[in-house]
C-alpha cells in the first residue's frame, strides 16, 4: 500500500503480479504482458483483462492467439484501470472469451522513476527539532537501510511466494440472450445462455490455483413445417487445480478439466498435465486424459489422448521461440489420430515480426482415404513489418485440408474423395496508411484456391477519427469478392461514438450477390443490412451491451436482437 501511494497511482495486486511476471521476460526496451479476452463487443471490438495498472495505453499493439492457431493483430482503443477495449485490424476473426493474447510494451513504462532533481542552491535547513519519546515507537520505525534516490523503489523488497499470500479469488458472471425472426411465417429462433468463471488463488495454502467455469444454454427453434425443437444443457467447461509454474517453481502440474496450457492446440482434456521450465527458459511437458466432445453436451469418455511437447526460446525475453508437440488419440479404444503441431515466432525490435503454426497428420495404411504418410492439414503464417505507426501491413497465408478421423463430430459428413482431395489455400494482406487529421486509408487484398476453383477478394476504404466530435470514428469501405458460386460487390459504412462509459455503433451494408451459372433474370440478389449496437461500462466491473440487426435479402427479411451483460470481480 505504501508503494502504491508513493507511485501516485493505484497498483492492484493483479497489476503488480502481471508486472512481476512480465519482468521475467523484460528486455532493455520491451516488456511482454499476457492477457485474455473477456468479452466480444461486435464491430471487430473486444475487451481484455489488462488495463492501465498493467502498463497498457491507447494505441498499443495487441496480438491474439486463439487455440486453433494463428496470430491476429489488434490495437488498444480505450483503457480503464483493470481492463481495455481492443479493435482488430480488419481480420475476419471474432475472438471468443478466454482467447489468449500479448501486448508488447516499451520497457521504459516499467523502469525505475527518475531521480528527483537536486537544488543547486538549497534554502537553509530549518533547525532540527528533537523528537519527544512518548513511549510509542510504532510510527515510522522502519529505516531506509542505505536506500538512495537512484535505486528502484522496491529495491531490497522480498518477493512474496504464492503459498505465503492470502487466499483470494477473481471471476466473472455473464448472461446473454439472442432472438431471430424472419419473414417466413412461424419460423424463429431464440438462444439464452448464462455462465461464469471463478479462479481461487492459494485456496489450500500451497500457492495453487483452483479454476471453475460452466455454462447453461437453452435454444429453441420454431419451424412451421416441422415440429419445434427445444433443448437446454448445463455443461462444466473448466474444473481444475494447478500447482507451481511460478518464478519460484519450475515444475507445474494441473489436474481436472482444462484447456491444455503448454499446447492449447491439443484441446480441452479431462486428465493431467505436467510441465517443467529449464535453465534458459526452455520448457517441456506431457499430458494425458479423455477429450470432451466439442459440442453442446461436452460428453467425455470416448476419446483418450497422450501428448508431449518441447519449447525452445532464444533468451528470457523470448525474442524467438519454436515449439513442437505430438498427440496420439484413441476413439472408443481404437487408434485414431497421430498429430504433430509445430509453431514459433520471431519478434525483433525492428524488422518483420513473424508467427507460424503447422498441423501435420501422420497416416498409416489403415487410413483408406489418405494412405500412409504425412500430410499438412493446417498451416497459418502471419508476418508484419515494423513501421513506426505511420502505416501497417499484415501478410497471412492459410492452408487447410480435412483430416481422416474416427472422431467425426469435429467435421461435417464428407465423402472419401473429399477427404482425399479437398483443400483450400489463401494468401491475403491487410494494410493501413496514416493520413492527415486523424484519418487513415485501410484495405485488404486476398486470393484463394481449392480443389475445384479459385477466386479472390478486395476491400478499400477510409477511417476518420473525431470527424463528428471527440470519441467518434467513421469508416467507409467498398468491397468485392469472386467465389465459386457467387460474386459479391458492395459497400459498408459505420459510425462509432465512444465515451467514458457509453459506446454506440451504427453499421450499414449494401451488397449485390451475382449467382454464377444462373440466367440474367434470376442471377442478382440485393442485400440491405442495418445494425446498431450499444455498450455501457457501468463501473464496478459491470458491462452491458446490446444490438439490433436487420437484413433484407431480395424479398426475404430477418431481424435479430441480443443483449449481453457481464460482471467481473
Amino acid at each position: 500500500m505504501l508503494g502504491a501511494a508513493l507511485l501516485g497511482a493505484p497498483a492492484t495486486a493483479r497489476g503488480i503480479e502481471a508486472r512481476a511476471a512480465g519482468a521475467a521476460r523484460q528486455a532493455q526496451d520491451e516488456v511482454v504482458v499476457d492477457l485474455r479476452v473477456t468479452a466480444s463487443l461486435g464491430d471487430r471490438r473486444a475487451t481484455v483483462d489488462r488495463g492501465s495498472a498493467d502498463g497498457l495505453e491507447v494505441g498499443d499493439a495487441i496480438w491474439l492467439t486463439p487455440r486453433e492457431g494463428g496470430r491476429y493483430r489488434a490495437s488498444v482503443v480505450e483503457v480503464d484501470e483493470r481492463s481495455a477495449v481492443i479493435e482488430l485490424s480488419l481480420a475476419d476473426f471474432v475472438p471468443s472469451p478466454g482467447t489468449r493474447g500479448q501486448a508488447i510494451l516499451p520497457g521504459e513504462r516499467f523502469g525505475a522513476p527518475e531521480p528527483a532533481p537536486v537544488d543547486e542552491d538549497p534554502e537553509p535547513e530549518a533547525e532540527a527539532v528533537e523528537p519527544v519519546d512518548d513511549g510509542d515507537s510504532s510510527d515510522w520505525s522502519y529505516e531506509d537501510d542505505g536506500f538512495s534516490q537512484d535505486m528502484p523503489l522496491l529495491a531490497g523488497a522480498r518477493a512474496v511466494r504464492p503459498a505465503d499470500r492470502r487466499a483470494s479469488f477473481t471471476g466473472r458472471y455473464y448472461v446473454a440472450a439472442d432472438a431471430t425472426a424472419t419473414s417466413d411465417e412461424g419460423r424463429s429462433e431464440s438462444f439464452l445462455r448464462s455462465g461464469g468463471r471463478l479462479t481461487f488463488d492459494n485456496v489450500f495454502g500451497r500457492g495453487g490455483t483452483l479454476d471453475i467455469g460452466g455454462e447453461w444454454d437453452r435454444r429453441q427453434f420454431n419451424r412451421p413445417e416441422l415440429d419445434d425443437i427445444t433443448y437446454s444443457q448445463l455443461r462444466v467447461e473448466r474444473l481444475s487445480y494447478a500447482l507451481g509454474g511460478t518464478r519460484f517453481e519450475g515444475d507445474r502440474m494441473q489436474v481436472g478439466r482444462f484447456l491444455q496450457t503448454g499446447a492449447p492446440e491439443f484441446g480441452v482434456v479431462d486428465g493431467f498435465e505436467w510441465s517443467r521450465r529449464l535453465d534458459g527458459s526452455h520448457s517441456f511437458g506431457v499430458s494425458t486424459g479423455f477429450m470432451p466432445e466439442p459440442d453442446q453436451d461436452y460428453e467425455s469418455g470416448h476419446d483418450f489422448e497422450i501428448a508431449g511437447w518441447y519449447r525452445w526460446v532464444s533468451d528470457p525475453t523470448e525474442l524467438a521461440s519454436a515449439q513442437i508437440g505430438y498427440q496420439k488419440t484413441w476413439h472408443d479404444g481404437a487408434v485414431d489420430r497421430d498429430l504433430v503441431v509445430a509453431k514459433g515466432h520471431y519478434l525483433p525490435r525492428r524488422g518483420w515480426t513473424t508467427f507460424g503454426t503447422l498441423w501435420i497428420d501422420l497416416y498409416t495404411s489403415s487410413d483408406e482415404a489418405k494412405g500412409s504418410g504425412a500430410e499438412v492439414t493446417q498451416a497459418l503464417l502471419t508476418s508484419s513489418p515494423y513501421t513506426g505507426r505511420s502505416w501497417g501491413l499484415d501478410l497471412t497465408y492459410a492452408h487447410q485440408r480435412y483430416p481422416e478421423l474416427d472422431r467425426n463430430e469435429l467435421l461435417p459428413p464428407v465423402l472419401a474423395t473429399q477427404l482425399a482431395d479437398e483443400r483450400i489455400h489463401r494468401l491475403g494482406g491487410d494494410f493501413w496508411v496514416a493520413m492527415p487529421v486523424k484519418s487513415r486509408l485501410v484495405g485488404r487484398l486476398g486470393v484463394w484456391e481449392d480443389a475445384d476453383d479459385e477466386g479472390g477478394d478486395a476491400e478499400l476504404g477510409v477511417e476518420l477519427e473525431g470527424l463528428m466530435g471527440p470519441g467518434t470514428r467513421v469508416r467507409v469501405l467498398v468491397f468485392g469478392s469472386a467465389g465459386e458460386f457467387t460474386d459479391v460487390t458492395g459497400s459498408r459504412t459505420s459510425l462509432g461514438v465512444s465515451g467514458e462509459s457509453l459506446s454506440f455503433d451504427l453499421f450499414y451494408e449494401l451488397a449485390n450477390y451475382d449467382q454464377v451459372g444462373f440466367d440474367e433474370n434470376n442471377d442478382d440478389f440485393v442485400q440491405h443490412r442495418l445494425r446498431t449496437s450499444v455498450a455501457w461500462r457501468a463501473g464496478g466491473g459491470v458491462t452491458v451491451s446490446g444490438y439490433l440487426d436487420g437484413t433484407i435479402f431480395n424479398t426475404e427479411r430477418g431481424l435479430t436482437a441480443g443483449v449481453f451483460a457481464q460482471w467481473s470481480f
